[in-house]
């Protein structure tokens, strides 16, 4: 081969310049590349275990939640208990005395209702309880024969009382109440039906007014 010349040589270097300044080129876009690839793979890998950490949040939450829900079903299941507990406890047969009348008692008649000064038969009463926590009040003497309130008669403001209570062959919820409990044992007998009014006994006989000492009573246990 014949030696080259000098313009040949340089020629000939310029060249081999270029080509390793390609090569080098093409290395650095490939580790830019790789680096960049690099990257990529450890955000993912850290958006991977966010992902994690969130599903693991998720389950402890849902787990705390089925825990504070079994909880919940466990109070209402001891209350159930409670309450089946105390209604058993409760009496059957009782009467219904004034509180501000002394020895003044409900009495229920086949067609009337009034006040009694003792108490007998048609004094007591069989205490019907509902499953809503409301009572009735059934007649030992008559068969079928309710405690029932209606709204005829009753003005806003009658201090004397108004409205009817009277006696029923149903029981609906006219012949449903509410027992609300004040001091001393001594109780309002709100209807279902008229909120705010309660049975009321005064020298009229049982009415109905709205809450004050005539509108309170005691539940006597009858043996």
């Amino acid at each position: 081969m014949e030696d080259l010349t000098k313009g040949q040589q340089q020629s000939h270097n310029r060249a081999n310049e270029a080509a390793v300044q390609v090569l080098h080129t093409k290395l650095v876009i490939a580790e830019d590349s790789l680096q960049t690839k690099q990257v990529l793979i450890t955000e993912l890998q850290d958006h991977i275990k966010d992902l994690e950490q969130q599903l693991q949040q998720q389950k402890e939450y849902e787990q705390k939640v089925q825990g504070e829900k079994q909880q919940l079903e466990l109070n209402l299941a001891t209350i159930k208990a409670e309450h089946e507990k105390c209604c058993n406890l409760m009496p059957t047969h009782i009467a219904i005395k004034s509180v501000k009348l002394s020895e003044k008692y409900i009495q229920m008649r086949n067609d009337r209702v009034q006040g009694a000064t003792s108490i007998g038969t048609l004094e007591t009463f069989e205490l019907i309880r509902h499953p809503n926590g409301m009572v009735s009040f059934k007649s030992t003497c008559f068969p079928n024969l309710y405690l029932s309130v209606e709204a005829s008669k009753f003005l806003p403001g009658l201090q004397n009382g108004g409205g009817s209570v009277k006696c029923s062959n149903t029981c609906g919820s006219r012949e449903m109440f509410w027992i609300d409990w004040a001091d001393n044992a001594e109780v309002g007998i709100e209807p279902a039906d008229f909120k705010a009014r309660f049975l009321m006994m005064n020298g009229n006989g049982v009415l109905q007014g709205y809450k004050g000492s005539l509108e309170l009573f005691y539940i006597v246990v009858v043996k």
